[in-house]
């Protein structure tokens, strides 16, 4: 299943759908490192949702300091 939103989050036409699976990856707790580098590189995205539910997903997955 996790491997089903991955695809959805990178490919997906939708903005609002990509954000929502990567909203729901970080819920899951899908620490996958390609997954981890893909939040990172969505910090470019031209849509704003995309970037916004990368940066809270990433903040969310990563270890706090």
């Amino acid at each position: 299943m996790k491997g089903i939103l991955f695809a959805a989050a990178k490919h997906d036409a939708s903005p609002a759908v990509r954000a929502t699976c990567i909203r729901e990856l970080g819920t899951l707790g899908y620490f996958d490192p390609t997954f981890l580098r893909y939040l990172t590189e969505c910090s470019a995205d031209e849509s704003g949702i995309i970037r916004d539910a990368a940066a809270k997903t990433l903040a969310k997955l990563r270890p706090a300091r």
